[in-house]
This record gives C-alpha cells, sequence and structure tokens, in this order.
C-alpha cells in the first residue's frame, strides 16, 4: 500500500500539482478515480476496503459512499474540514 500512503502524501502536500483547484469534490473524484484504477490493476479494492472500515468506525451503514459521508456527516459540509477529515481517515485506515 506503499504507493497509496505516497499519493496521499502528495495530494495532502501538492494537491494544486493533481488537480485544478483545491475543492473537496476535485480531491474526492481524484482519488476515487485513483482507487479504481488500483483496484483494476492490482485486484484489490481498497475503496470499498475504506467504505467498509468507515462504516464500521462510525457504527452506521451508509449507502452514497464515503466522499458524501465525510463531507455531509463529519465535517457538516465544510469542504475545509472534510479535506482534513479525509486524509486523517485515510492515515488511519492504513496504519
Amino acid at each position: 500500500m506503499e504507493p497509496l500512503r505516497q499519493i496521499l502524501w502528495h495530494l495532502e502536500h501538492r494537491r494544486g500539482l493533481y488537480m485544478p483547484d483545491l475543492g473537496y469534490a476535485s480531491l474526492a473524484a481524484f482519488l476515487t478515480g485513483y482507487l479504481l484504477c488500483w483496484r483494476d490493476t492490482r485486484q484489490d479494492d481498497v475503496y470499498q476496503q475504506f467504505q467498509t472500515w468507515l462504516q464500521v468506525r462510525e457504527g452506521r451503514h451508509f449507502a452514497l459512499g464515503w466522499p458524501y459521508h465525510i463531507l455531509q456527516h463529519l465535517a457538516g459540509n465544510d469542504e475545509e474540514r472534510a479535506t482534513q477529515q479525509l486524509f486523517q481517515l485515510w492515515r488511519e485506515f492504513l496504519a
């Protein structure tokens, strides 16, 4: 999972090199695309593993996906908080 840790570090510290804006929606879309490609090339569905892990951690099921859950339910629709929360949760998941 080291390549995933590396891309998360770059997205957190150098996001402007990878996407045209710093918004949460762009970050979530980029990371979702990266994880779907990861699944197709490595036969490892980290996107779904993270979703399941987050549901267990939160003690609730959510159907709309972890990007929406983080933004709406954990960050109160605050994009900056959601961005910080996203990186914190991924670090926790990968630990």
